[in-house]
C-alpha cells in the first residue's frame, strides 16, 4: 500500500509514477493530514447513523475510504502541477 500511495519504492514502468517530483517530507505530511480527516469522517458517521440501517455499517466506511483516496489524489496532483521541472 505504501509503494501505491507513492510514499515507498520505485517504479520501473514508462508512466510517470505518483507523486514524481514531490519531495518525501511533503508526501508524509499529506498523509498525516488525510488519515486523520478520514477516520474523522468515519467516526462522525458511525455515531449519526443507526447500525440496523442497512446503511449504517456500509456507508461510514465508504465515505471515509473515499474522502481519504480524493483527498490523497487531489494534493498528488497539486503537488505534482506546483513542482518546478
Amino acid at each position: 500500500m505504501l509503494q501505491w500511495l507513492g510514499l515507498r519504492g520505485t517504479h520501473d514502468t514508462d508512466e510517470i509514477p505518483m507523486w514524481d517530483g514531490a519531495p518525501q517530507k511533503a508526501r508524509w505530511i499529506s498523509f498525516a493530514v488525510w488519515l486523520p480527516i478520514a477516520a474523522f469522517i468515519f467516526v462522525l458517521m458511525q455515531f449519526r447513523l443507526p447500525a440496523d440501517d442497512g446503511f449504517g455499517g456500509f456507508l461510514p466506511i465508504f465515505s471515509a475510504l473515499v474522502l481519504f483516496a480524493a483527498g490523497m489524489s487531489v494534493t498528488e496532483r497539486h503537488m505534482l502541477k506546483n513542482t518546478k521541472r
